[in-house]
């Protein structure tokens, strides 16, 4: 899929009912500060799932030999942010990637997506 002619989906936090809603549409009133709406970034992690900001993944470390390439280890745990600044999704770690060019589908083939920081905030490595 072009990335630029991506479909636009949000999710959103309910924060009344402590509980993530996939609206098909977003209705633009009073309503909405009952809620945090989220972005899917584009990308599908390692195992086809939606990356959506506000989603915390896992680095999967993968190591190729000349058959196949081979999960090694799992690594850090992060939050999907959207830097305003910048207008892009980023991972905000040491190595912070920015999800701007190509390189973004190799990227998302080393996470899995855990969870979310509404649901499971624990998950993120400290």
């Amino acid at each position: 899929m072009d990335k630029l002619n991506r479909p636009i989906c949000y999710r959103a936090w309910d924060k009344k009912n402590k509980c993530m809603i996939f609206p098909e549409v977003l209705y633009l009133n009073n309503e909405m500060k009952d809620y945090i709406y989220l972005q899917w970034t584009g990308l599908l992690d390692r195992q086809g799932i939606k990356i959506y900001e506000g989603d915390i993944v896992k680095f999967i470390y993968t190591e190729f030999n000349m058959e196949k390439e081979e999960d090694v280890g799992e690594g850090r745990t992060e939050q999907i942010i959207f830097d305003e600044e910048e207008a892009c999704f980023k991972i905000p770690s040491t190595y912070s990637y920015e999800w701007e060019d190509s390189s973004n589908i190799d990227i998302a083939k080393k996470l899995e997506v855990i969870g979310n920081i509404y649901s499971n905030s624990n998950l993120i490595n400290k």
